[in-house]
């Protein structure tokens, strides 16, 4: 799996703000590498992955966003 993203491009991605990338990697939803410069490197699985987690932002859909970084947790997927 490549680590090629920043976090700004992942939050692009997403539609959301860079400090919610960095959030939901502290809260283990998503994974980064570091790169030689010590930058945060996320792979384009983890932005798909926070795309969908976000697009459920409810209060109420917190079990849901569990079952959904468990699913992509298991599932190989080729972007790119």
């Amino acid at each position: 799996m490549k680590y090629n993203l920043t976090a700004n491009q992942v939050a692009k991605i997403v539609g959301c703000h860079r400090n919610t990338v960095l959030r939901y990697e502290k809260e283990g939803y998503i994974t980064s590498m570091r790169d030689n410069n010590n930058y945060r490197r996320f792979s384009n699985q983890d932005a798909l992955k926070l795309k969908e987690i976000v697009s459920i932002r409810s209060p109420k859909s917190i079990g849901r966003v569990y079952a959904i970084s468990e699913y992509w947790k298991n599932k190989k997927v080729s972007v790119g």
